[in-house]
Parts: C-alpha cells; sequence; structure tokens
C-alpha cells in the first residue's frame, strides 16, 4: 500500500515526473514477483 501512496501522493502534488517513477517502479516490483511466482511454480510443476 505505500507504493500506492507514493503514488497518490505524487499526483496530488501536480508532480508527473515522480509520479511516473513511483508507478513504473512499482509495476516494475510486481512482474519481478510475478517472474518468481512462475518460476517456482514451475520448478514444482517438473518434480
Amino acid at each position: 500500500m505505500a507504493e500506492h501512496r507514493t503514488i497518490a501522493d505524487a499526483i496530488a502534488r501536480g508532480d508527473a515526473s515522480a509520479a511516473d517513477t513511483a508507478a513504473r517502479d512499482h509495476v516494475l516490483v510486481q512482474v519481478k514477483k510475478f517472474s518468481n511466482l512462475v518460476r517456482t511454480w514451475r520448478q514444482l510443476s517438473a518434480s
């Protein structure tokens, strides 16, 4: 939730650059977590 707050605060301040960076960082973290989940699932499925 902290990541969402950072994005919302930047939007509220009118800081498009900070909002863009925070949103991009948030998405990249989620992609990394999902990739790790898929990798683990594949490893377990292969066993």
